[in-house]
Parts: structure tokens; sequence; C-alpha cells
């Protein structure tokens, strides 16, 4: 039998494995492309797997209507994706700092927009801030609509690891 899933996708590599019509359906999809990308599927606030509905790696849509939904900021940060509109601030260090940060669907629409701040702990665990407005291309998210949110991944960026919300 096959998984039990709509979907099978391996790590670090080109296959993943769709069951009936759901490779049709577009949130799928970019979840399995996020595995093969070497991600790692991210959990919620209570720490159960799929629980973070934020973001792709957390809860596909179902639908071949739905899937206009980013990737969380870990997961973002991870493949390197807005790099250009991503600072990191070191916590170890005492200095206090303010910063507008904008969603990804602002992404390009200013020179000094942030999109991704990466908090580092000096841990094996960092911390990822982002706003998650639900417009545009981040339009069918499921959580936390048109707040900040805060992802917590281990700094190593294993595909073993799972990013937090």
């Amino acid at each position: 039998g096959f998984c039990g899933y709509a979907a099978y996708a391996y790590y670090n590599h080109w296959r993943s494995l769709y069951r009936a019509d759901y490779y049709k359906h577009t949130g799928v999809l970019m979840h399995e492309i996020g595995h093969n990308l070497g991600m790692a599927h991210s959990g919620g606030l209570d720490g159960a797997t799929y629980t973070d509905h934020t973001g792709l790696m957390g809860n596909p849509l179902y639908g071949d209507d739905l899937g206009r939904m980013c990737f969380n900021p870990a997961k973002s940060a991870f493949i390197g994706w807005y790099d250009d509109k991503k600072i990191t601030i070191d916590l170890r260090q005492s200095h206090s700092q303010v910063h507008r940060i904008y969603g990804i669907s602002d992404y390009g629409s200013s020179s000094s927009s942030l999109v991704n701040i990466k908090l580092e702990t000096g841990l094996n665990e960092d911390y990822y801030v982002g706003f998650n407005r639900a417009t545009g291309i981040n339009g069918h998210n499921d959580e936390a609509d048109n707040e900040v949110t805060i992802t917590k991944a281990y700094n190593t960026f294993s595909h073993s690891h799972q990013s937090r919300l």
C-alpha cells in the first residue's frame, strides 16, 4: 500500500510521489517541493507536526484553486529566499534596534522593506521573525493573518529538524 497521505517526497532529491489527483493541488505540490529542497515539516504552538498553519510546510492546502501560501520565515531563510531583505541580530550583544517588517507580498515594493529578521542566539536554535500578511501570494494562509510571527529552528538547517511556530 501507499503511505496513506496525499503525497510523499524525498529530501534533497527530485522525486515526489502523489496519490490520485493531489498533484493538481498547488498547496500539496509546493509542500512536497519544500521536501525536495530539504525542508522538514513545521509545527505550531502545540509542538505537533503539521500545526504551523502560517506556511506550506505546516499544513498544505487541499484544492486545485488554493495554494497562495508562502514558507515560514525559517524555511525562507533555509533556501535563501529574500536574503536581500533579511537582517541578522545577534541577541548576545546588548543593543536596541527598531525595524519595520513587511509581508512577503510586499517584497520588492521598497528598497528598505525587510521581510525576515533572524535572531541569532548563539545556541543550537535561532528565531526568525516575519509579518504574515494575508494578501497576494500569501492570501490563503490559515493562521496569524496580518500578524508578526516568530519561528524557532535549529541553526544547522538539517532536513531532519522541524521548525516550530
